[in-house]
């Protein structure tokens, strides 16, 4: 991965994780998605039920992450979704490099949880992926441009 963007989190329907695989795929980086861990868990514990499997998923988002140093994509793109608090509690570590990518379709729409730099998608439109690298990278070096003048 460049050093344009430290970490990315896709948040909106399950039908979001498809915008994950194609900003982790054009930006060059890891993708770790919340689901994904849910299901590898479930497999070797089927009486347990999902919500519970979802704490353990989390404390493995946040393993992988830390082994990327927080450069990644992070699909948060899952039902039901998280709250903001435990989303801001999962990227605490990276928090002054997180974009947001909130995707939001008619009628449905997510809260955002207070990232500084959030970009909104249209979901029930096709993805620009080169239009939204391009945000990312632009509220990255922004971002970063800011914190250095300090």
């Amino acid at each position: 991965m460049t050093d344009d963007v430290s970490l990315v989190v896709v948040t909106g329907p399950p039908e979001a994780a498809t915008v994950a695989v194609a900003l982790a795929d054009r930006l060059g980086c890891a993708r770790v998605s919340l689901g994904e861990i849910e299901d590898e868990l479930a497999v070797d514990a089927e009486d347990t039920p999902r919500t519970w499997l979802r704490y353990d998923a989390e404390q493995e988002v946040v393993r992988r992450l830390t082994e990327f140093a927080g450069a990644a994509v992070l699909d948060l793109a899952v039902e039901p979704p998280l709250e903001g608090e435990r989303v801001t509690a999962l990227v605490r570590r990276w928090w002054d490099d997180v974009v947001e990518v909130r995707c939001e379709a008619p009628g449905v729409r997510y809260d955002g949880w207070g990232a500084a730099r959030t970009v909104v998608l249209d979901a029930s439109r096709p993805l620009a992926v080169g239009e939204v690298v391009a945000v990312i990278r632009r509220e990255t070096v922004h971002r970063r441009r800011a914190r250095t003048a300090r």
